[in-house]
């Protein structure tokens, strides 16, 4: 196992982050006094916690100020953690506690993003508000193929499955058409029509790809037939018929 391969096997799948995952190995290097590969390297990715990992990001921002705005900062600790959820899933190295809080969600107590964020919104040294960076064109494809995965099968078993199926068709009207999160609560299952494949929205009939309007047409049948429509006849609900939240 080798240290170099991972970072070049992580960079080719996501090519945009290069520059960011080569931040925290110049980190790394000068922590590691010893091989980075072998049973050394084994060793080192075991015990990296969100500790060393905080350290990283003060090292570039407040020692080598390579990070100047919140935003970058942001980033950074995105790419770190993603960097170790592909280590992860394309490696047998075992690091559980680190693997854990990098999955949970960023408002749990000990999630690793809320303790990025602690540190990052509390800079002096970082400029401006996190502000919400545009998708590459990797991470649209990316949360397209997530999407079509969730809408693949047709017998959702739970209301966490059918959950994922209503935020998948909402992502992708989302993506294709701008539409806000705002918009898409409003919208009723007398607003689809399936024959056509047209949806209406604001009172303008948008045609919808033949494959969205098929998947569409795919979670209506299960909707319909597991009775899980909201009383409001609101497309875009729970997976137990509730309404999405405000």
């Amino acid at each position: 196992m080798n240290y170099q391969k991972i970072i070049d096997d992580f960079i080719t799948r996501y090519p945009d982050y290069e520059s960011d995952v080569m931040n925290f190995t110049e980190y790394l290097e000068i922590h590691w006094g010893n091989s980075l590969s072998g049973e050394p390297l084994r060793i080192l990715l075991k015990g990296i916690d969100v500790e060393f990992i905080l350290q990283s990001l003060i090292y570039n921002v407040e020692d080598i100020q390579r990070y100047k705005s919140k935003t970058k900062a942001k980033r950074y600790a995105t790419v770190v953690g993603l960097f170790f959820n592909d280590i992860r899933k394309t490696t047998d190295i075992a690091n559980h506690e680190l693997y854990d809080v990098i999955s949970f969600n960023r408002l749990r107590e000990n999630s690793y993003m809320k303790r990025m964020m602690a540190y990052i919104e509390k800079c002096d040294l970082l400029a401006g508000i996190v502000e919400q960076e545009p998708l590459t064109f990797m991470q649209a494809e990316e949360l397209l193929a997530w999407s079509n995965e969730q809408l693949e099968d047709t017998e959702w078993e739970g209301a966490a499955d059918l959950k994922k199926a209503m935020a998948a068709i909402g992502i992708k009207m989302m993506m294709l058409y701008g539409i806000k999160y705002r918009e898409l609560r409003k919208i009723k299952w007398e607003n689809f029509d399936e024959f056509y494949g047209f949806i209406t929205v604001n009172g303008f009939e948008l045609r919808l790809p033949t494959k969205l309007s098929r998947q569409l047409q795919q979670v209506q049948q299960f909707v319909f037939q597991n009775k899980v429509k909201s009383n409001e006849d609101l497309l875009f609900t729970d997976g137990n018929g509730e309404p999405w939240g405000r």
